[in-house]
């Protein structure tokens, strides 16, 4: 099952409607519909941890992969009827490497999400610490000896040793 099949399940299974699902995740209907194919569902992964949120009882896996069941503690499988005729051998190689690839993309999303995230802590413990060191008198402690006036001993400002 493609990622805005699953997404099309929730809206008619778990979510009050497509309208009110698209509207949560801060799309009007007609661009929420928009992205509910195989061309346009790329889209859709920047909103999948926004879905989980709004309904948490929706299993990850499921969501982002197809596995498992769709709800957390279920073992049921949700049963989707087929939205074309059946497909040639080709078809079924071409729609497995556009999952791959859509779950491909979906992880890079997931990844720049934490790395920002990451980025962000970093430097929020940056700042921390540098409060601390100003509150309590030890701002040289924290400071870079090449961007400071303090040397490292043994050391010239270009790396070199003297």
């Amino acid at each position: 099952m493609l990622l805005f099949e699953r997404v099309r399940v929730i809206s008619e299974q778990v979510a009050p409607s497509q309208t009110a699902l698209g509207k949560a995740l801060g799309l009007s209907q007609s661009k929420f519909q928009g992205y509910l194919n195989a061309v346009s569902e790329k889209n859709l992964w920047q909103y999948l941890p926004k879905i989980l949120e709004l309904y948490p009882q929706v299993s990850r896996g499921w969501l982002y992969f197809g596995e498992g069941a769709m709800l957390m503690g279920t073992d049921e499988r949700v049963a989707v009827s087929p939205l074309c005729k059946a497909t040639t051998p080709k078809q079924t190689v071409m729609h497995r490497d556009q999952e791959e690839m859509n779950t491909d993309t979906g992880l890079r999303a997931e990844n720049n999400v934490l790395k920002d995230k990451l980025i962000a802590a970093l430097e929020d413990n940056k700042r921390l610490h540098e409060r601390i060191a100003q509150m309590s008198g030890y701002a040289d402690i924290f400071s870079c000896p090449m961007d400071s006036e303090h040397s490292v001993p043994g050391a010239q400002l270009d790396g070199t040793k003297e």
